[in-house]
């Protein structure tokens, strides 16, 4: 995950102000660039991809 995205994610959780959309986002692009270290069946399943 690059430094913008780990720093919006630990600002918006400190702050309690956590956006689902935004939040999803972010994760959803940190999933796709890990899918080759991460099982992509499971992040398949959960609709992570």
């Amino acid at each position: 995950m690059d430094a913008e995205s780990s720093r919006k994610l630990i600002e918006w959780v400190e702050s309690n102000n956590v956006s689902q959309d935004a939040m999803r986002a972010v994760l959803k692009k940190y999933f796709n660039e890990n899918k080759d270290v991460i099982w992509e069946d499971a992040l398949a399943d959960y609709a992570l991809l």
